[in-house]
Formats: C-alpha cells, structure tokens, sequence
C-alpha cells in the first residue's frame, strides 16, 4: 500500500518518531489530490494484523493538520480559506464549518498567533525566534535551511539566546508552522549520524545525549565526557560545528543543557529533564516563602520532595546545583547560591534568623539551639562552623541569650551581671521580705525593679540580678520575670491568666498587661470565654462567674437565645430587651458591655461599633449603620428622617443626627433607597415614593 511504502521510507531518514508520528508528518505533503486517493478507503493499516486508523479516525488527523496549515494564512484570509476547503473536501454543512472555525480560534494549545508571527514579521528574521530560543541549531542549518544570509544571522545570533533542546522535537511542536516543519523534514535526514548503534541528529546536544546516557546514574565528570566527545565527533564526524573551543566552554555548555544534573563542580549525571519539566518545577515552588532567609537546599528539598522525585532527583546535592544553573528562572526574589550548599533568598539578617527562635525559650543551650537552627533552617551551623561573630552576640557561657546586649547595655540594669561570682547576694532578711510578695507566675521587670526598691533599698541595682532572681525562684527574659519552673514565657503569661479572678489592666501590673505578647494570649482566653470582659480592661473569670452559677453551658445558650431571637436581622443589646428578650444571665445586672463581649467572643456575628454602642448583625457580611437604616426603611417603605433617628436613638440605644443619615445616603451609591429632600423623607425605591407623590 502507498501509505507502507511511505512510512518505511520515512523510518530509515527520520528519528526518534512513532509510526503514527511518521504518518502525521506524510500528510503535511497531502493534497487534494492525495485525499481522493485515500478517502474510499475503509480503514488505513500500518501493519497488515492490527488496524490502527479506522476510516474515521484519518480523517480526524488528516483535518487537523490540513486545517493547521492553513493557520499560516494571514488572518485577513484565514477565516475565508478555511471555511471554503472544508465545505469543498469534507463535504460538511455550513453550521459544522462554522463551529469548527469557532473551535480552532477558540483554543489555546492550537497557537495559531506563532504562524502568524512566521509569515507577517515586521523583520524578516524575526520570524525565526520561536524557533531559534528553543532548539539548538547549528548556524549552518539556519542557512541552508531558510536561505539567511551572513548579515541575517547575525542579527539572530545578536538579538536571540539559542535554545538547548534537540532539533528532533520541531516535528511535534504545535507552535511551529507547516511551512517550517516541512522544510526540517526535507533537511534533517542528511544531517543524521550513527554513534553506539543508535542514529541521531549530528548536533551538539543529541551527542551529549548519547553520551551521557552509557554512565547510567554512576554520572562522570567534565574532563572524561569532554575526551569521549572530542575522539567521538573525530572519528565518526568530523565536523567543526560541532568542536568546542576548550574544555571550559564544553563546561559551560553542559549547564545549559536541561538533562545534565550536576552532582557537584565538575561531576555530573543523566536525567530524563526537559525545559518545559524545569520551567514547571520552578512555578510550582514557592520561593517567596523563604524570602529575606538564607537555609540550605536540604531544607528546600524536604519542603518539596514529592516534586523533587517526580523529577528524578535523588538528594538537596542535586536540586542545589539544578536550582543553580537555571537561577535566571526564579523571579519572585533576588537569590544567591553560597558554599556548602546554602542559598540566600532576599536581604538576609542571620540576626534575625537566630533571634527567631531564641524569642521563643527564655535560654538555651548552644547544642540545643544548634539543633534547632538545623531544624528551621536546615544548615548545620557546628559542622560548617558558620556564623560564631552572630551566635556570640547572645551566647554567655554555654547559653544563648534573648536580647542579652539590650540587657547588658541598660542604663538601670548596667549591674545586672550573669554571671554569679560579680553579683551581691540578698541577705536572708531581704529574702523573708522578697518571698510572700512574688507569688505570681510572671512579672515585668519595671515591677520587680520597684520592689526591690521598696524592699531592699540603697544600693538595690547590685542586687537586682539573675543570680539573686533564681534564688527567690524565678529567671528573666526580655522584660519579663517569671517563675523558673516553666520553660517558656508563654507558658507563665497562661498560668497568670489562668489563675486571676478578676483582673485590671489599669490596676495591676501594667506594663506586663500591655505587652503585646500577654496581649495576644489574653484574646486566646477571651475567645474560649474563659475569661469576658465586662467593662473596658476589666475582666472577669469563667472560674469567677461558675461561682455565682453561671457555667459555659450557660453563655452558650444565651448565645443560641440572642441568635434566635434576632432573626438575621440587626440589632443592639438594648433594643433585644425592648422588645422583651429575657435570659438566665440578664438576672447578673451586668451592663451591655458585658453581653457585647460575649456576642463579639462568639463569633458568630458581625458587629459594629458605633459611639459606645455595639451593632450587631447574624449574616456573613461586614455590617455598618446603613445596614441598620436600610433595614428600617425597607419595613415601613417609608419614612420620615425625624421619625428614623428617633427610632433609632430611643429604640436601638445610638446616637445619630439627621444631618449624618443624609450624608450617609449620599455616600451610599449602590442602594435602592430614594430620598426625598423636599418631604425630609426616605423611600423604599423610587417606585414607592412615585405611588405616594
């Protein structure tokens, strides 16, 4: 059959094809004439016993690639072209013609904007680019092929980076034209060679290729490849576009090259890599996690070993240098590539590094900190014996130290010395005096320097120090004194808090209640409702409230009851008891303050402050007072200005002027509340305000 005779002629020029990629390449030359020849057929063989193409199936390819050609058409054309040879060959109605159009300029993966670049170019040359930035092809082909002249591959060479992908791969890429395809397949069967019994292109990549592949995964190195290649292009090739100039520009071309992954400076291996693996591999890490940090590639690759795998890399060695060698790819931070496999991701501050995790213990231990520094950052900072001028920064003895310069160097606390043999001991008067009132968890270090004062007295600094601290029990971090038998600070801010009955911020200690870390464990209490805020920075205990009667069963039932009761619309506590809401906890006398804070702690409505009154609202949006004013208007369809605000005064407790419910609606585009200025009324919408009038 003509199609057998055509593929077995095309098996022996081409390489590294399917069959049926052979047959989609023969009906690049198809024409009307070839068409009438097969279009009887029943089906299409390839071999005589197995029926790969049925009629319907060639028809489909044969479309496809007929319709892609004429892709190269210039759009004012294209459309006209395409529509008239399928209603002439495929004999289809015109409602098939124009879905298939509709389709074809409809997809993405059929690009037709590269055929169109090929044939209307502003610069003849620039039609190549495509072409040129992704494969590897050597100079010489560029002139034969395409007719260019010295002059035009110049501009090429200067304006466009060459590609490193073997030229073998033209023949699938739906970004190319037929125009150019065809003139590939005419050219590449006499630029094919033979190299360990396998035919390749005669380029600089298929050769490596080949190559590399006989070290299996054992890899070699640059001088031993770099022979091998040098006696296997004299031997079987001979051809000068294929010599390197030394061994160092075949080193540099081997790191462009997508399937070599280096092992180390000079050794490497093969793996199944191509651009398009590298470029999806380098979208899918997110790099601007480790923005401003410097770690170690083995923590890059713990982070995304599943990707790394897939990829075929076996260990952070590999993904070190492969992350390396295509750095140009990673846009979302500036990188740099250290020695012993360390990258730096941004503006690094080692300080900061390091005083991320001294912030969370109150000391450790310079093994301890050492593992942990591995642990977050992946370098192993006593092995490669990197940053001791940083480390020493915090480290007294064998102990690392948060903030210790800033400790050292205060002006009040310049006696306040580490170590014990420069510290003056407390009497065991001072002591007696000390104990009963160091009772709790944590203090700051402004309360405990007052009572030294109180208690001690002249010189007290000389005997404010850690040495005398651990003596009555406690240690001190940052501005924090604390009992020493908790291990972190976090650990006695929530045994103070959980231990209060009622606490004051106003009152107690304030400089410890103000510290942004209590603060943030006192929401943490708020939240769970262990402790609620019944007026402003006073808080009461649910330990407190259980001993009056009040249990959390209780507060979340009156939850339930206030969520019920509101119906999904606004309200404020005074306006629930108008209208004759009534709850266990009402019988507390507490004032709104206190129910507010429930409500806002439960999470399960939106609110907003306005004055000293909360509104409240049971919906998933964000809620202001127009919500409120909306709300009433759209009940009543309309009303008076005068009549809204004292409704909303007297019924929902908040204060509101006239003049700001005008302003509001001014403000307030997208509603469908009308306001008449002349009535000093609000309307539902226009329609209800044009049945009044």
């Amino acid at each position: 059959m003509i199609i057998d005779l055509l593929i077995e002629q095309y098996k022996k020029l081409t390489v590294g094809l399917t069959e049926v990629d052979i047959l989609q390449i023969i009906l690049c030359y198809s024409n009307e004439y070839f068409f009438e020849q097969i279009s009887h057929w029943t089906w299409v063989s390839l071999y005589s016993d197995i029926d790969v193409l049925r009629k319907q199936e060639f028809h489909i390819i044969l479309m496809q690639y007929e319709l892609l050609n004429y892709c190269s058409i210039p759009l004012g054309r294209r459309r006209r072209s395409i529509y008239r040879y399928f209603r002439k060959f495929f004999k289809m109605n015109s409602s098939d013609v124009n879905m298939l159009i509709y389709e074809l300029f409809r997809r993405d993966d059929i690009l037709m904007n590269k055929n169109y670049i090929e044939t209307n170019s502003k610069t003849p040359e620039d039609k190549y680019y495509y072409l040129v930035e992704t494969y590897y092809i050597p100079d010489r082909w560029l002139k034969e092929i395409f007719g260019l002249s010295n002059d035009s591959l110049d501009y090429i060479k200067k304006k466009y980076k060459k590609g490193v992908t073997s030229p073998k791969g033209i023949f699938r890429d739906a970004f190319l034209s037929f125009e150019i395809k065809r003139l590939f397949i005419a050219y590449v069967p006499d630029q094919v060679c033979v190299i360990n019994g396998q035919r390749l292109l005669s380029t600089k990549p298929d050769i490596i290729s080949v190559l590399l592949k006989s070290y299996l995964m054992l890899g070699t190195d640059v001088r031993s490849l770099y022979l091998k290649y040098k006696a296997t292009i004299e031997f079987y090739i001979n051809s000068d576009e294929l010599v390197f100039v030394d061994m160092y520009a075949f080193k540099i071309f081997l790191r462009k090259l997508p399937f070599v992954l280096w092992l180390g400076p000079d050794k490497f291996r093969y793996c199944e890599l191509t651009i398009g693996a590298i470029d999806s591999m380098f979208l899918k890490i997110n790099f601007e996690k480790y923005h401003n940090t410097e770690i170690s590639s083995k923590l890059l690759y713990q982070d995304n070993r599943p990707l790394f795998e897939k990829l075929g890399l076996s260990d952070y060695v590999e993904v070190y240098y492969l992350l390396m060698n295509h750095k140009d790819k990673i846009k979302a931070v500036e990188v740099a590539f250290k020695d012993n496999f360390i990258i730096s991701f941004g503006t690094v501050d080692i300080d900061r590094q390091i005083l991320f995790i001294l912030r969370l213990f109150k000391s450790l231990e310079v093994k301890e900190f050492l593992r942990l520094y591995e642990e977050f950052y992946g370098v192993d900072i006593q092995t490669l014996s990197l940053y001791k001028l940083e480390i020493d920064k915090y480290r007294i003895n064998d102990k690392l130290y948060w903030e210790k310069e800033e400790i050292l160097n205060r002006e009040e606390n310049k006696n306040l010395v580490i170590d014990r043999e420069y510290s003056v001991n407390l009497t065991n008067e001072e002591i007696d005096k000390l104990e009963p009132k160091l009772d709790a968890s944590i203090y700051s270090l402004d309360w405990v320097r007052m009572l030294f004062k109180s208690v001690v007295g002249y010189p007290w600094p000389s005997k404010l120090t850690v040495a005398n601290l651990e003596l009555l029990g406690y240690e001190m971090m940052e501005d924090f004194v604390y009992k020493a038998k908790f291990k972190i600070i976090d650990e006695a801010i929530y045994t103070y808090l959980d231990q209060v009955r009622i606490l004051d911020i106003t009152q107690n200690d304030k400089t410890l209640l103000q510290h942004d870390k209590f603060q943030e464990s006192l929401k943490e209490f708020c939240s769970n409702f262990r402790l609620i805020e019944f007026e402003p920075d006073l808080y009461i205990s649910l330990r407190q409230l259980e001993e009056n009667g009040i249990t959390k069963d209780d507060l979340y039932n009156y939850i339930d009851s206030v969520e019920l009761f509101s119906n999904r619309n606004c309200f404020t506590i005074d306006f629930q008891k108008r209208l004759g809401f009534k709850n266990k906890l009402n019988s507390l006398g507490y004032s709104n303050y206190f129910y507010e804070s429930i409500l806002k702690c439960s999470k399960r409505f939106e609110y907003a402050q306005i004055g000293n009154t909360t509104l409240f609202c049971n919906r998933d949006e964000s809620i202001t007072l127009f919500n409120l004013i909306e709300e009433i208007v759209f009940s009543f369809k309309s009303i008076t200005i005068c009549d809204l605000v004292r409704l909303i005064r007297q019924g929902y407790g908040i204060e509101i002027t006239e003049t700001q419910v005008v302003a509001l609606l001014k403000r307030k585009r997208k509603t469908d509340i009308f306001y008449s200025k002349q009535r000093e009324k609000l309307y539902r919408d226009f329609d209800t305000y044009d049945e009044e009038v």
